[in-house]
């Protein structure tokens, strides 16, 4: 028996609330399974292509509009079955009266080919939806998106607006080059919010880009940007490291550059690229610190070591502003440069004012505290670096530095701060006589030793040659 029993039309409120609901615990299992499934469609989708992560944004939305509409299907044919039936009207015992007749069996059948006909319509619909998954059109991938010129276009798209400006920056990289690459992607993270939470990810996308762009490892590690806390050299390094497994040998190691090596041993590429290599290793060890000096020790020789250390050590910097947590310095704004080995006293203090000046608010004479209380071997690098970082914040304006660079205690503390001003001038204007202003303060030998550092450092390497260090680093 069940809603066509021949005595429904007759039957008393309470009998035809018993027939009805026999028939309903028969239907009603079918009909919730249907909508859980289809409302679960979305989150064993996200989980199956990538992660929860995925459940936000417009996909998040979809999946509310897919429910919402299930909803306002069922609720209303909830209410008109009720009205039709009577189930709530039986509960309550109510009588029939005029203008509310038992239910007869044409009426009923009517009814229940609404119903039927309107679940069928719904059940369609959602199977539609769970097929048009929206989280596919984010994916990753070279053939899911047309080669897209301009950005705009993204904004306009209701679902995969990530996914199209992963293909535009793509396009950009194989068009335009890693520059421009870059760029975009920088003007791209303060506009578009999306972008923005995703920059370093989207620059480690390019980093892997950079590889086939350029034709290997090497090569694009000499022209990755800094953009978005590294994340191109992540992506680069990213490759070579899987590749090379949790103990990589010396000739591993080694061979990573050896081509930019061949070209020019001691030139800028060849620099940049052991220096991203400094920035893989300490992937590769987890941010641990002693185990990534160690594998740069494993390079060709000792200028790359030196380069190499310099990437360790700016990686560990950025690994700390990025996630406070992993700061273990406790306190000591000299750490870990006044506990590394001697060999490496060098390279960890040229970059150590990039951390403690971002610890202390750039307070410049609390950061020239900080190197006064560093060891006797790592003093004059600590200046050096302190005289890099104020020539950049400062936009290298020679009044202002010269000032800022007189507040350390050490009488040679100037000389060493105003010489790393200049070089810093002359990087970021790729011109050697930017310099010359900074090293027109200093007189006799401090003056010879600041032009002939940034003619060795900046001009020699723009000629191809000589020693090449970014003193931005």
């Amino acid at each position: 028996p069940g809603l066509a029993d021949p005595r429904l039309p007759h039957a008393s409120g309470p009998t035809r609330f018993a027939i009805a609901r026999s028939a309903g615990a028969a239907f009603a299992p079918v009909a919730g399974f249907a909508f859980l499934a289809l409302v679960a469609t979305g989150p064993v989708m996200a989980l199956v292509e990538g992660s929860w992560g995925a459940l936000s944004g417009t996909y998040r939305l979809a999946l509310v509009v897919k429910a919402a509409v299930i909803v306002a299907v069922i609720a209303p044919l909830g209410l008109v079955h009720d009205r039709a039936v009577g189930l709530l009207a039986a509960r309550r015992s109510e009588p029939a009266t005029a203008s509310r007749k038992p239910m007869g069996g044409r009426r009923l059948g009517r009814t229940l080919a609404v119903e039927g006909l309107a679940l069928v319509t719904i059940l369609g619909a959602g199977a539609v939806l769970s097929t048009a998954n929206p989280l596919a059109a984010t994916a990753d991938g070279p053939d899911l998106l047309s080669v897209v010129s301009d950005p705009a276009e993204c904004a306009e798209l209701a679902v995969g607006r990530l996914s199209c400006y992963r293909r535009y920056l793509a396009d950009a990289m194989e068009g335009q080059g890693a520059d421009f690459a870059a760029a975009e992607l920088e003007r791209l993270s303060t506009s578009v919010s999306e972008v923005g939470s995703q920059c370093h990810q989207l620059a480690h996308d390019l980093g892997n880009d950079a590889v086939r762009v350029y034709g290997g490892v090497g090569e694009a590690l000499a022209i990755a940007p800094p953009s978005c806390l590294s994340g191109f050299y992540h992506g680069i390094v990213e490759l070579a490291v899987s590749q090379m497994g949790p103990d990589p040998s010396g000739d591993e190691l080694a061979t990573t550059c050896s081509s930019l090596r061949t070209a020019n041993a001691y030139g800028l590429n060849h620099y940049d690229c052991v220096h991203g290599l400094g920035h893989g290793v300490m992937l590769l060890t987890d941010h641990q610190l002693d185990p990534a000096l160690a594998l740069c020790d494993k390079v060709a020789d000792d200028w790359e070591r030196s380069s190499c250390l310099g990437g360790a050590f700016m990686e560990r910097i950025i690994g700390i502003q990025s996630s406070p947590a992993t700061d273990d310095s406790n306190g000591d704004l000299n750490f870990p440069c006044n506990a590394v080995r001697d060999d490496a006293v060098d390279e960890c203090y040229f970059l150590q004012s990039s951390y403690f000046l971002w610890k202390l608010d750039y307070d410049f004479d609390a950061g020239f505290d900080v190197c006064d209380r560093a060891p006797e071997n790592g003093v004059e690098t600590c200046y050096r670096s302190m005289g890099r970082d104020i020539g950049s914040r400062l936009q290298h304006q020679v009044s202002a530095i010269s000032d800022t660079c007189r507040l350390g205690a050490d009488p040679q503390g100037y000389a060493w701060c105003v010489s790393a001003a200049a070089l810093d001038a002359a990087y970021t204007a790729a011109d050697a006589r930017a310099g010359d202003p900074f090293c027109a303060l200093l007189t006799g030998d401090d003056n010879t030793r600041c032009v002939e550092a940034v003619e060795a450092s900046y001009g020699a390497a723009a000629r191809g040659g000589g020693a090449a260090a970014d003193p931005g680093d």
